[in-house]
């Protein structure tokens, strides 16, 4: 689970841990993952040191066997989850 700052509150980590561990908000409702047999990791700006997660911290979980990311926060056509397109070269796991 990827959380950025959204640039209001609830943070991206809140709406994550709503998916990770089920919730009844915003008229939905989702069970979360079973622990076990999944192990789910978090990365969120709401609790890293300083609120802000670098990028060099996601590419390294990206590289030590991430099999899913569910991510909450801003993108574009050539950035997401703080990555440019230029970061995804660093990101061996994707791509052999």
């Amino acid at each position: 689970m990827v959380g950025e700052y959204l640039g209001w509150f609830p943070w991206g980590g809140d709406y994550k841990d709503e998916v990770k561990g089920g919730s009844d908000n915003w008229g939905y409702s989702t069970a979360g993952f079973p622990q076990p047999p999944f192990a789910v990791d978090t990365l969120y700006d709401r609790d890293y040191p300083g609120h802000y997660w670098p990028v060099y911290e996601l590419i390294y979980r990206l590289n030590n066997n991430a099999n899913m990311v569910n991510h909450m926060g801003h993108a574009s056509v050539d950035y997401c989850m703080k990555m440019y397109n230029a970061d995804a070269e660093s990101v061996w796991a994707i791509v052999r």
